[in-house]
């Protein structure tokens, strides 16, 4: 615990001494931004998509003619794709929602305490694994996925 509140410190510290510079640079970005972006960049701003996210480790192997070509795809099926995921959505919360129903609310309090009690596990087992790293930030419950702690329910 001591060496998590000496990295807490280290971490406030160092928060200090970025304090000044990121003030700083607030004109310079102010600035930045208020200038016209070259006709290169916009072409890409205005050509971007929600769907225009490479395949993992695709961005050190390919052109930028395959690049565009993908986004392409991406566009045509992009649509379709977040379509079905919304349905399928629906379709699986449905099915909760059904199973649930099945349950008596011992069951379901019964459920809810071994859901809390993995919860807690796993984020020992955060806490434990950030013990043993050196310079990271301690996790946070907000924003986890909880998936690996209840995945055996």
């Amino acid at each position: 615990m001591r060496s998590f509140l000496n990295r807490q410190r280290g971490f406030t510290n160092l928060a200090c001494l970025a304090a000044p510079f990121l003030l700083a640079s607030i004109p310079w970005m102010v600035q930045a931004m208020g200038q016209e972006a070259d006709p290169a960049s916009a072409t890409k701003e205005t050509t971007s998509s929600e769907y225009h996210r490479l395949p993992a480790y695709y961005g050190k192997v390919i052109t930028p003619e395959q690049r565009e070509q993908i986004y392409q795809i991406q566009d045509e099926y992009g649509p379709e794709i977040a379509r079905l995921r919304k349905a399928l959505k629906k379709v699986v919360d449905e099915r909760d929602r059904r199973v649930q129903a099945l349950l008596s609310a011992e069951q379901k309090q019964q459920l809810e305490e071994i859901r809390a009690e993995r919860r807690r596990l796993a984020r020992e087992r955060r806490l434990r694994r950030f013990s043993e790293q050196e310079n990271l930030a301690p996790p946070t419950d907000e924003g986890t996925d909880n998936t690996a702690a209840t995945r055996e329910e």
